[in-house]
């Protein structure tokens, strides 16, 4: 199996696998909408897309990227989800309810950051940019 080299996030976004909120200190102030299955399915699923050397990591990163901003790093193909884990698929669907159920963005309910660093390590060419929360479209910010 080849070895693929992971691109290093800027310190304050550097993450490691096994719980981003213990680990980091994120901000969880939008967490009180979410409850305690969905954010653990969310946080599984974030885990699982940080890591850059499977195949499912890809699958769920863009699943969630296209949450984040479908119009710029969304290419979600629905067929996706028969290749992954049945594990992986059930937490997918209860991460889709709450984007369905509880219409909020990622960085409404506290998880920006953690989104921003999906995108250093699987868009990085969209890095330069940011995706303002009021109309989803991506501007450059030069």
């Amino acid at each position: 199996m080849r070895e693929i080299n992971q691109p290093q996030a800027p310190p304050d976004m550097q993450l490691t696998r096994g719980g981003f909120m213990r680990d980091y200190g994120y901000d969880t102030s939008g967490r009180d909408a979410l409850s305690a299955d969905e954010s653990a399915a969310l946080e599984r699923l974030l885990d699982i897309a940080i890591n850059l050397s499977t195949h499912q990591g890809g699958r769920v990163a863009d699943f969630l990227l296209a949450w984040w901003n479908g119009e710029s790093c969304g290419h979600l193909d629905l067929t996706t989800f028969w290749n992954l884990d049945d594990a992986i698929v059930r937490d997918a669907c209860r991460v889709l309810g709450i984007v369905i159920n509880k219409r909020v963005y990622p960085d409404n309910i506290g998880y920006g950051n953690q989104f921003r660093h999906l995108v250093h390590l699987w868009r990085p060419e969209l890095e330069s940019r940011e995706r303002p929360k009021d109309d989803r479209k991506i501007k450059t910010l030069d």
